[in-house]
C-alpha cells in the first residue's frame, strides 16, 4: 500500500500533470510534483469537479452546489484525519442524490483504497463518465496505479496505454508504463517509451541508464520520481532470470527459463529470452526443441533473432546468420554482441570491410556499456557518454545526458530528436547494409524443425564406465621436489609475485626413450629496477627418469640449475639438432638452456634489443616504476613456427610491469584484496622469431589489442586449420588473446601498380605471391568467441589446456577461472568460432566453488573421449567469499554428454581428497605403459607424480618428428581412424583426432608424445597426419597399444616413414 500522506498525491498527479497542468518543462526548471500538487491534498481541482459532472454550475441551484461543496470539505476533513469510514458516510448519501459527482466518487475511491479495498476503488472509480481528457486520463492513471498494488499488472498497462494512445506527450503514462514494463523483463517494450521521455526532455538519469542496453536488465529504484509514492513493483521471474544471466549465474537462469516456457508459452518475451539462453549455453537441439512452441507475435523481439543468428552461425550458414542478426539490430541497436556476432558471421562470408565497421559499432557500444557502469560519475563520464552516444547516432540522449550532467534548464530536445531521418539511423544501426540483401531462415520461421536436422555427434564407443584410478607415487619413485615461494616460505602470507608456483616440463632431454622432469624453482626475491636481486632463488631441478623405476635430480650436473625467480618451464628443439632445449620463464632475464647431446646444457640468456619508444612515451608516466625490457615478470613460454620459415619461435607470456606490486600482499581481509592485477600495469607479452642465425628479434603484429593483457598461460597451434600457427593467450581479469595466423600481404611493385590505375582497376598481388607470402598474427578473441564468459565479461582467467572434446574434429579449449566464475568450455564450430559451453558440459557448478589454475585434457581410461583435471587453490588465506584457502583438485570424465565428477573416494588414492594450494600440472606417461600419467605442483605441499592405474581400452602412442616442418611439428593434427576385427576384415567405426601443441597451459609443458584413446573395441588404426608444412603423411593397419615414431616425409622421399618403438 502507498502511505496514506501521500496517496493523494499521486491521485493529484493525474490531474495536474495529465488533465490541468500536464507540462513538458525543463528538467532543471520543473517543479517537483509535491509544488504542482494542491496544499490541501484532499481537494480535486475544481476544473475536473466541473469536467466530471453532468451538469454545469449554472443548472444547479446556489444553495444546493453550496451544500455540496460543504460535504465534500466535510469529507476531505475527514480523510485528512484518516476518518474513512466517517469520510464515507458523508459520500454515500451525497453520491445517492449526485451520482455522477465528479470529486464526491474519486474521494469516495479513495477511502476504499485507503482501507484496502482496491478492487471496490476500482469499481466505484469506473462509474465516473469520460467526459473530457481530464477525467479520462486521471481515471485510467489512478485506477493503474492501483492495479500495480494489486500485482495485476495487465490491467494496468491497459489503462497507461489508453492514455498515451489518446496523448503521446503525457509523461507520466510512459514513465509508468516504461517502469512497469522494466521491471517485468520486458525491455524491449518499455524502449518507446523511454525515449518518449527524452524527446519530452523530462528522462531522469536513472531512465536514460535504462535506455543504454536494453539487452540487459535495468531495474529502476521507484516508479516514480518521490519513493514514497508508490510501492516497488516486486521482479518477477523472467526478470530475475534476466538478472542472473546478466551476473553470471548462467545455470540459475536456465533453469528459471526451463520452468517460465511452461508456464508461459504464450509470452513472446519469455519464449525469446528462453531460445537466447539456450542458444549460448547449449547450441542447436534446445533451440529446435523450442520451434513447437512460438507465440505469435516473436518475430517482434530482438531475442528471437539473436537466437536464430547464433544457431546458423554454430551451423556455418553465415549468410542466413548475417539476416538474422540485421534483424536484430534493426529491433534492437543497443544489442552490442549482436554487432559482434555480425562482424563474425561477415567477415566468415568474406566480407572482411563491412565486418570491421560493426566490429567498431560492437567496440563503440561496448564502450558505452563501461562508461555506464560507473556509480560515482564525474564530468569527464558524463560528457564520455555523451560523445560516445554520438558516435553511434543517438544525438537526441546524447543532449540528455549533457543536460543531466550541467543540470541545464534550457530547451528540451525535441527539434534534435526530430531532426535526423529514420532511414538515416537504420542505415547506420545496420552498417550500411540491407536487410532484404541476404536470406530469411525460411524452415525456422515456417515453425517447422523437420528441414533442419542435426549431425550426430559421433558414431563411435559410447564412453567408459570403468573405474579412474590416480595414485600419487612421487615420494616412494623418488620424485622429490617442493616449490618454495620466496626466502620465508610464509604459506599463509604470500607477496602477490609469490601466488603462481613453479612450472613443470616433461621432456626426454637424452633421448633414453624416458620423459624426465625439469622444475621451476624460486625461493628467492626478485629483481629490481637494475635488474638484480638481493637474494637469489634455489635452484631449478631436473629429475631423470630411471626405466619407469626411480628419478634422480641431475640440474646441476647438467648445468641447468637456474637461480632466477623461476616462473614457467617449456621445451622445444630450437637448433633443430634433435636434441630439446629448455626455456625458463623468470620473474626476470629469461634462460635458454641449450642441450649439448651429451647430458648437459649450456645457458644463454634470452635478450631482445629493447623496443624503440615513442616520445610520448618517453614524456609520460608509462615507464614509472617500469621492469627492465629484458627481465620482465614472464609467467609462461611457448614455442612453435609463428611465421612459416620453418624455425620454432617463441611467445613470452608477461603478467605485470610495475615494481610497487612486488611488496604487495595477498592476505587481504576484506571485500577487496590487495592482490588485484588491475591495480598495476599490464605487461606487454613478446612474440620473438628466431633468425637463422641464432638471435632473437620481435614479431611483427597486426591488429594489436587496446589494452595488454595480464598473462599467465599460452597455446601454439593451428586451431582454425587455416593459414599457420595461431597462439591462445589467457589474461586474468582482462580479455583473452587469439592470434590468429594470417597471409601476410607485401607490397606491389611500383610499375604493377601503376598499371592497375591506369586501367581502373584494385591492385591485386597474384595467387601465387600471396600463397608464398610469410604468415603474420592478427589478435582475434573478440571476433572468434574465445575472448571473455558466456555473458562477455573479462574473467580471471588462469590455466588453460586444449583437445577435441565433442568429437567433431575441431581444437576446443578449457580455460580455469577465479572462484563464482566456471570454467570456460570453447568449443570450436566448423567455422573456427568457437562456443562457451560451460553450462551445457556440466562443469559450471563445481568449478564456480573453486580457484582454478593448472589444467589437462587427458584421456585417463583410453575410452576415445578427453577427461579434465583441475588443480585449485585461492590467492590468499583469509577470503572475503568464504571459498576457502587450500581446495581439493577436481577430476571430470568426459564423454558424449556433460562432463561427469569423479568423487574423491572412487580415484583410489587419498590425494584427490586432500586439500592444497594446487598451482602447476602436466602430462607424460612417465612408465611407458600407454596410459597418461600427471604431475602436480603446489604451494603447501611437495609435487605428487599421480600415475594412472585405471583399466584401460585400447590406444596408440605417436611421436612426430618434422623433417620439413620444424623438428617438433607443433600445429600437427593426427587424426586416427578405428576399425574393430581381424586384419582384413575390420570395420571401421570412429575417428579421433588428436594435436601437437606448444606450450601445454598454465606455467607448464607436457610430453611430446601423443597418446590416443581408441575405446575397447579397437583393433586397428589408420592413421593421417597433416603436417604444419602442408603435406599428408597416411599409414594404414597400424597395430593398437604401440608407441610409434612418424617421420614427415622429405622432398626426396616418397614414402611415408613410422617406426614402431620398443623399450
Amino acid at each position: 500500500m502507498m502511505r496514506s500522506g501521500h496517496a493523494i498525491v499521486a491521485a493529484i498527479l493525474w490531474f495536474n500533470l495529465l488533465g490541468c497542468r500536464n507540462s513538458s518543462a525543463p528538467i532543471a526548471n520543473r517543479p517537483s510534483d509535491e509544488e504542482q500538487a494542491s496544499p490541501a491534498v484532499a481537494d480535486l481541482p475544481a476544473s475536473a469537479s466541473a469536467a466530471g459532472s453532468q451538469r454545469t454550475d449554472s443548472q444547479v441551484a446556489p444553495q444546493i452546489t453550496e451544500q455540496i461543496s460543504e460535504q465534500i470539505s466535510l469529507a476531505s476533513e475527514f480523510f485528512r484525519r484518516r476518518e474513512y469510514e466517517a469520510a464515507q458516510q458523508v459520500l454515500r448519501p451525497l453520491l445517492v442524490a449526485h451520482s455522477d459527482h465528479f470529486q464526491a466518487i474519486f474521494l469516495l475511491a479513495r477511502c476504499q483504497a485507503e482501507l484496502g479495498q482496491l478492487d471496490s476503488a476500482i469499481e466505484t472509480l469506473a462509474q465516473i463518465p469520460f467526459d473530457s481528457p481530464q477525467v479520462k486520463f486521471a481515471v485510467l492513471g489512478q485506477s493503474a496505479d492501483w492495479f500495480i498494488q494489486l500485482e495485476r499488472y495487465d490491467e494496468a498497462l491497459d489503462r497507461l496505454r489508453q492514455i498515451v494512445h489518446a496523448n503521446q506527450d503525457i509523461a507520466i503514462a510512459h514513465r509508468r508504463l516504461a517502469h512497469i514494463l522494466d521491471h517485468l523483463g520486458r525491455r524491449y517494450e518499455a524502449a518507446p517509451h523511454l525515449r518518449s521521455l527524452v524527446r519530452l526532455g523530462v528522462a531522469t538519469e536513472d531512465e536514460l541508464d535504462a535506455l543504454g542496453m536494453l539487452s540487459e536488465p535495468h531495474l529502476h529504484p521507484t516508479l516514480v520520481d518521490h519513493p514514497d509514492e508508490m510501492v516497488e513493483i516486486p521482479l518477477n521471474a523472467l526478470s530475475l532470470a534476466k538478472r542472473a544471466w546478466t551476473w553470471g549465474n548462467h545455470r540459475e537462469s536456465e533453469v528459471t527459463m526451463e520452468q517460465l516456457v511452461v508456464e508461459m508459452p504464450d509470452s513472446v518475451a519469455t519464449v525469446a529470452f528462453a531460445m537466447r539462453v539456450f542458444s549460448q549455453l547449449h547450441g542447436q537441439q534446445p533451440l529446435l526443441d523450442l520451434l513447437s512452441l512460438l507465440p505469435n507475435g516473436i518475430e517482434d523481439s530482438p531475442d528471437y533473432w539473436y537466437a536464430l543468428a547464433h544457431f546458423y552461425q554454430d551451423r556455418g550458414e553465415h549468410s542466413v546468420a548475417i539476416r538474422c542478426f540485421l534483424e536484430t539490430v534493426y529491433r534492437d541497436q543497443t544489442d552490442r554482441y549482436a554487432y559482434l556476432g555480425l562482424a563474425r558471421s561477415l567477415e566468415l562470408n568474406g566480407q572482411e570491410a563491412v565486418a570491421e565497421g560493426a566490429f567498431k559499432r560492437y567496440r563503440t557500444l561496448d564502450h558505452l556499456a563501461f562508461l555506464m557502469t560507473e556509480l560515482n560519475r564525474s564530468a569527464e563520464i558524463y560528457q564520455g557518454i555523451a560523445s560516445t552516444l554520438r558516435q553511434l547516432n543517438r544525438d537526441c540522449e546524447a543532449l540528455a545526458w549533457e543536460r543531466i550532467a550541467a543540470k541545464d534548464a534550457s530547451n528540451a530536445p525535441e527539434s534534435l530528436c526530430e531532426s535526423r531521418p529514420t532511414s538515416d539511423l537504420e542505415a547506420t544501426a545496420l552498417c550500411g547494409l540491407s536487410r532484404s540483401d541476404w536470406p530469411l531462415p525460411d524452415a525456422l520461421l515456417a515453425g517447422s524443425s523437420k528441414a533442419i536436422t542435426l549431425q550426430p555427434f559421433v558414431d563411435s564407443d559410447a564412453a567408459s564406465n570403468t573405474a579412474i584410478a590416480l595414485h600419487d607415487v612421487a615420494k616412494s619413485t623418488g620424485l622429490n621436489f617442493q616449490y618454495r615461494p620466496g626466502p620465508t616460505n610464509d604459506i599463509e602470507s604470500l607477496a602477490m609475485h609469490e601466488t603462481n608456483g613453479g612450472g613443470i616440463a616433461a621432456v626426454d632431454f637424452d633421448l633414453d626413450g624416458w620423459p624426465d622432469l625439469a622444475f621451476a624453482q624460486s625461493g628467492g626475491v626478485p629483481p629490481g629496477a637494475d635488474g638484480k636481486t638481493s637474494v637469489a632463488s634455489q635452484p631449478n631441478a631436473l629429475f631423470r627418469n630411471l626405466e619407469g623405476k626411480t628419478w634422480v635430480d641431475v640440474a646441476a650436473l647438467a648445468s641447468c640449475d637456474d637461480r632466477g625467480y623461476g616462473q614457467g618451464m617449456t621445451t622445444a628443439d630450437l637448433n633443430q639438432d634433435g636434441f630439446p632445449e629448455i626455456l625458463v620463464a623468470n620473474f626476470g632475464t629469461n634462460a635458454i638452456f641449450f642441450n649439448n647431446g651429451d647430458g648437459t646444457f649450456t645457458r644463454s640468456d634470452l635478450i631482445i634489443e629493447p623496443a624503440e619508444l615513442s616520445e610520448d612515451d618517453r614524456s609520460s608516466d608509462r615507464l614509472e616504476n617500469s621492469l627492465p625490457e629484458n627481465a620482465q615478470w614472464t609467467t609462461s613460454i611457448a614455442c612453435g613456427d609463428l611465421n612459416g620459415d620453418h624455425l620454432p619461435d617463441l611467445v613470452e607470456v608477461n603478467y605485470i610491469n610495475d615494481l610497487r606490486m612486488v611488496e604487495t600482499l595477498c592476505s587481504g581481509t576484506t571485500e577487496r584484496p590487495q592482490c588485484n592485477p588491475q591495480q598495476y600495469r599490464a605487461a606487454e607479452d613478446r612474440f620473438l622469431q628466431l633468425t637463422e642465425d641464432g638471435t632473437w628479434k620481435r614479431l611483427e603484429l597486426k591488429n594489436k589489442p587496446h589494452t595488454n593483457g595480464y598473462g599467465f598461460a599460452a597455446m601454439i597451434s593451428n586451431f582454425d586449420e587455416r593459414a599457420g600457427n595461431d597462439v591462445f593467450i589467457t589474461n586474468d581479469t582482462n580479455l583473452n588473446h587469439y592470434w590468429l595466423s594470417e597471409r601476410s600481404q607485401p607490397p606491389l611493385p611500383a610499375n604493377q601498380r601503376a598499371v592497375h590505375r591506369a586501367l581502373g582497376e584494385t591492385p591485386k598481388l597474384p595467387a601465387e605471391h600471396v600463397a608464398s607470402a610469410p604468415f603474420q598474427l592478427a589478435e582475434r578473441a573478440e571476433l572468434y568467441g574465445c575472448a571473455y564468459g558466456v555473458q562477455g565479461m573479462a574473467q580471471s582467467c588462469m590455466g588453460v589446456t586444449a583437445g577435441d572434446f565433442d568429437r567433431n574434429g575441431r581444437l576446443d579449449l578449457h580455460v580455469t577461472n577465479y572462484t563464482d566464475e566456471s570454467s570456460d568450455l570453447f568449443l570450436q564450430g566448423d567455422s573456427g568460432v568457437f562456443a562457451n559451453r560451460a553450462v551445457a558440459s556440466g562443469l559450471d557448478q563445481e568449478t564456480r566453488r573453486v580457484l582454478g589454475w593448472g589444467t589437462q585434457a587427458v584421456d585417463l581410461d583410453c575410452d576415445g573421449w578427453l577427461d579434465l583435471v583441475i588443480l585449485n587453490g585461492h590467492l590468499y588465506n583469509h577470503t572475503a567469499d568464504g571459498a576457502g584457502y587450500r581446495m581439493a583438485p577436481h577430476c571430470f570424465r568426459g564423454g558424449r554428454g556433460p562432463f561427469e565428477l569423479v568423487l574423491p573416494d572412487q580415484l583410489g588414492d587419498d590425494y584427490w581428497s586432500k586439500r592444497t594450494l594446487g598451482r602447476a600440472l602436466a602430462t607424460l606417461d612417465w612408465n611407458c605403459d600407454g596410459k597418461t600419467d600427471l604431475v602436480a605442483g603446489h604451494l603447501d605441499a611437495p609435487t605428487a607424480l599421480l600415475e594412472n592405474q585405471s583399466t584401460t581400452g585400447n590406444w596408440i602412442r605417436i611421436t612426430l618428428a618434422g623433417t620439413i616442418s620444424e623438428r617438433d611439428a607443433v600445429g600437427a593434427k593426427v587424426i586416427a581412424n578405428v576399425s574393430k576385427g581381424k586384419r582384413g576384415q575390420q570395420q571401421a567405426f570412429s575417428s579421433i583426432a588428436t594435436y601437437q601443441i606448444g606450450g601445454n597451459g598454465y606455467l607448464s609443458k607436457n610430453e611430446n608424445s601423443l597418446t590416443i584413446g581408441l575405446g575397447a573395441n579397437a583393433s586397428l588404426v589408420s592413421l593421417e597426419i597433416h603436417w604444419p608444412s602442408g603435406t599428408i603423411s597416411r599409414f594404414s593397419e597400424v597395430d593398437v597399444n604401440g608407441s610409434y615414431l612418424a617421420v614427415e616425409q622429405g622432398t626426396r622421399r616418397k614414402a611415408d616413414n613410422i617406426f614402431q618403438l620398443t623399450r
